[in-house]
């Protein structure tokens, strides 16, 4: 009974997290491999490491021909408008490793949404609190 609760969670969870994709990014796919890339705060760079990563997923990416959905999530704290300018320049970032990859241009698809509301406090309290993140999903 239990195993049975969880496998419908989890089910349910992945169509949450696809209709999110499809709403903001146009995304064609419904279900994929989901990766989240942190940022530090206030920054749109990537480390060596991530980029290393990156370059490793979108190999594979371009070798499959998935399509890739990147979902640019707006912080909590600031100007709206300059939130969305921080997650597009996150997006850009990353979407520019796929490119390089030589990731079909068609087969990327770019949106942003804002985090999804906190319980307790409203706002994080202070910079390590508050997180900077792009979300992908990737065909299998």
């Amino acid at each position: 009974m239990k195993r049975n609760f969880l496998l419908l969670s989890v089910f349910f969870l992945i169509s949450c997290t696809s209709d999110v994709f499809q709403d903001n990014a146009g995304c064609p796919i419904k279900q994929g491999r989901q990766i989240t890339v942190e940022f530090e705060y206030n920054s749109a760079e990537l480390n060596e490491k991530a980029v290393s990563k990156l370059k490793k997923i979108a190999r594979k990416a371009r070798e499959r021909s998935s399509f890739v959905c990147f979902l640019g999530r707006l912080a909590y704290q600031g100007v709206p408008s300059g939130q969305a300018l921080g997650a597009m320049d996150r997006v850009k970032n990353t979407a520019a490793i796929f490119l390089q990859e030589g990731v079909d241009p068609a087969q990327i698809y770019i949106g942003m949404a804002p985090e999804n509301p906190r319980i307790g406090f409203s706002k994080p309290q202070n910079a390590e609190e508050e997180k900077h993140t792009l979300n992908l999903l990737i065909e299998p």
